[in-house]
């Protein structure tokens, strides 16, 4: 559920798996990347009318291609961002509450700044697609939630939370895919078991029951009461890590 909420569900893997089993820190990171799978084919699986569009813009399909369009230019300008923060970051060790925090505060912000409702349509064009791609990009960094940010990012862009939460869930595909090849570059300690399998699955099924009702809940709910608390809790959560 870590990677719908704008919750940087790395960071929180990564500390219980220090904290309860002792484990490294770039162990405990490619463990929470490789569980990020269950998400993925969760994603793949509520979104599929939506994966369906996307590929069908290879063969010309018009509102296809736009959303192929959207989601090559968001995770190339990701990868632009995340690779010199992941060279950067190997080794260090950083704590996750000013991260997590500044994604709270980021989230009220992106409410508070935008005082009239969004209405109508937004367009998905390759400005939108380049900011939330380099913004998805940070979320390398331990404590930076990928979906709060990229969320705060589309709003503020001047997308509906619906929409916003739409797109942020379809670049999570290509991002979680591209991600697979980190676990064994960050540790050689890393390896794939059945507890490995059984999380992913757990996180599976997790995010499909989840991913409902996150989108159910921006649909009806008004967009400053939805992304408000959701960030006074991320804010309380950074405080007390």
């Amino acid at each position: 559920m870590g990677e719908w909420l704008p919750v940087s569900s790395e960071g929180l893997v990564t500390l219980f798996s220090r904290l309860m089993f002792g484990s490294g820190f770039e162990y405990a990171l490619s463990v929470a990347i490789w569980l990020h799978l269950g998400t993925l084919f969760s994603a793949l699986l509520y979104l599929r009318k939506d994966v369906r569009l996307v590929l069908q813009g290879f063969t010309g399909d018009k509102e296809g291609r736009r959303l192929l369009r959207f989601l090559t230019v968001a995770t190339l300008s990701s990868a632009v961002s995340a690779a010199p923060l992941l060279l950067l970051l190997r080794g260090l060790e950083l704590s996750d509450r000013p991260f997590t925090v500044m994604v709270g505060f980021l989230l009220i912000g992106t409410a508070l700044v935008q005082r009239q409702p969004v209405s109508g349509e937004q367009s998905i064009d390759t400005r939108s697609a380049l900011v939330a791609g380099l913004l998805q990009g940070l979320s390398i960094m331990p404590g930076i939630s990928r979906s709060g940010i990229t969320l705060a990012a589309l709003v503020g862009l001047g997308f509906n939370v619906r929409d916003a939460l739409r797109l942020s869930f379809l670049m999570s595909i290509p991002a979680i895919a591209a991600a697979q090849i980190l676990p064994p570059l960050l540790t050689s300690e890393f390896a794939v078991s059945f507890e490995m399998f059984a999380g992913a699955f757990a996180a599976f099924v997790v995010g499909l029951l989840t991913v409902k009702m996150l989108l159910s809940a921006a649909e009806r709910i008004d967009r400053r009461l939805f992304m408000i608390p959701l960030g006074l809790a991320i804010v309380l959560l950074g405080l007390l890590l």
